[in-house]
């Protein structure tokens, strides 16, 4: 990563992550408490980069996540994750390459469990093609699926964070953690660990939590080398 890059972590989103909060007490309220600290179940896991370039930072920052994720637990160290970089078949200029049709992940986002959603900030919003796949779901398309919310924006007011919250809130996504929203630190590997490390518990209860017959209907949807 460039050494002038900018980068910084807040925690924002308040009112989508009580509802996330408040989902998962739902989820747990008739289920017997465990103390359960990892998931035992296999869950699929899922990351949608939605930078219209390839190589862009978005992925970069995500690609660090994941790393955090795994560290702390709330992914297993070795387990595989779907990544679907969204600019991975344009060019520089955000143009799709001639010959190239990059798979559906419409498919993909449906049948997962953990999902993560990135997205650089455009005209102080998520990208246009992140919005395009979202809108390409359809209603509630994410229901009960565990989603974290990470957005790379220039400054404090952009506010694209808070507006992917609300639209992945809007399509059903369970929400335990409020978006990751990276600006300019000094150092974004320590704060990406530290908001990893500050929501590991109730990531963890949501993940132990998902409703094991869901689950399969999710994962007989899809051929397991998908």
């Amino acid at each position: 990563m460039p050494a002038d890059l900018d980068l910084s972590l807040r925690d924002d989103g308040a009112r989508n992550t009580a509802t996330g909060v408040a989902a998962v007490q739902r989820m747990t309220a008739s289920q017997p408490q465990t103390g359960m600290t990892t998931v035992h179940r296999p869950i699929r896991v899922t990351d949608v980069v939605g930078s219209r370039a390839p190589h862009s930072l978005t992925t970069t920052v995500t690609d660090t996540v994941i790393k955090a994720l795994k560290t702390t637990g709330i992914i297993p160290a070795h387990h595989p994750v779907r990544m679907l970089d969204l600019g991975a078949h344009r060019d520089q200029t955000g143009r799709s390459r001639h010959g190239t049709r990059p798979p559906d992940p419409v498919p993909l986002m449906r049948a997962t469990d953990l999902l993560i959603v990135a997205s650089p900030s455009y005209l102080l919003t998520y990208s246009g093609v992140l919005k395009a796949l979202l809108d390409d779901l359809g209603p509630m398309s994410l229901h009960r699926i565990v989603t974290l919310a990470i957005s790379v924006e220039a400054n404090r007011r952009t506010g694209t964070g808070r507006r992917l919250q609300k639209l992945l809130d809007q399509l059903g996504a369970v929400l335990p953690a409020p978006p990751l929203i990276i600006t300019r630190p000094e150092d974004p590997q320590h704060c990406i660990t530290r908001w990893a490390t500050a929501h590991n518990c109730v990531l963890l209860q949501a993940l132990a939590q998902l409703d094991p017959c869901l689950q399969a209907r999710r994962h007989a949807s899809l051929p397991d080398d998908s």
